[in-house]
């Protein structure tokens, strides 16, 4: 999955597109953010301004696979 396949995947679920960001602004209150940064892919939780680092991939497939995964445990 690449993160249009993400994005496809997560508005298809009905995930309120305000609880995380696929490389845009960070989501308004609480939420997850996908980042391509260097060759690499982060993501981060964002919560009150703040952003904590949760994981990092050198694949957008596998980066993907995983923000999906937390998206579904934590913001379902």
């Amino acid at each position: 999955m690449n993160k249009s396949d993400l994005t496809a995947k997560l508005t298809a679920d009905g995930f309120e597109p305000g609880s995380y960001s696929i490389d845009g602004p960070s989501p308004h209150f609480e939420g997850l953010v996908l980042e391509h940064n260097g060759g690499q892919w982060t993501i981060e939780h964002f919560e009150r301004g703040m952003r904590r680092e949760l994981a990092r991939f050198d694949r957008e497939e596998e980066a993907c696979a995983h923000m999906y995964g937390l998206l579904l445990k934590h913001f379902r």
